[in-house]
């Protein structure tokens, strides 16, 4: 098979598990969502990587994904630097914030740090957050088909955390 057939057959494939998933996610009721972020919240700031990192990269939920402010808001709590995303162009940048305050509706109408915020870049040690359509067990990840994070996270070091439900954990995703 010629390499083009394979990454049309993967990229097919890696249509087909986002949009399956990202209905069950939206399926799935408010008051579960709920409940599972707190616990997803509790394993995150149980981590051992979360207790020794100085700076937690996370995303801002939207929609149906995994609530990440329990989080933040404790990681600001303790004095820890907190950085989230902001679309520029076809890049990420994350920037970091003291708080809600600091954030305004920016590309597709998430909440996106404003201007006044100074931009940051993750070392070792720091810990990021991934938001994504499904996460499988080897830990790789079918994000929502924009590309960002694929290219962001190609230079970063750092613990790298996939947040979702226990539904849309997969054994194995395609690459």
């Amino acid at each position: 098979m010629a390499p083009s057939s394979t990454l049309e057959k993967n990229m097919a494939a890696k249509k087909e598990i986002r949009q399956r998933l990202l209905a069950m996610r939206s399926a799935c009721p408010k008051e579960e969502r709920t409940r599972q972020s707190a616990d997803i919240a509790r394993q995150v700031l149980a981590h051992p990587a979360y207790h020794s990192c100085g700076t937690l990269f996370s995303y801002v939920p939207f929609r149906q994904e995994v609530d990440t402010w329990p989080v933040m808001r404790t990681a600001l709590a303790e004095g820890k630097t907190v950085a989230v995303p902001k679309v520029e162009g076809r890049e990420m940048t994350f920037y970091r914030i003291t708080g809600e305050a600091d954030l305004a509706p920016g590309s597709f109408g998430i909440l996106e740090p404003k201007e006044s915020c100074p931009a940051i870049w993750p070392a070792a040690g720091d810990v990021m957050l991934l938001p994504g359509a499904a996460f499988d067990r080897e830990g790789h990840r079918i994000g929502y088909g924009g590309g960002y994070y694929d290219r962001w996270l190609a230079g970063c070091s750092g613990w790298k955390v996939g947040l979702c439900r226990a539904a849309l954990l997969q054994d194995r995703l395609p690459r």
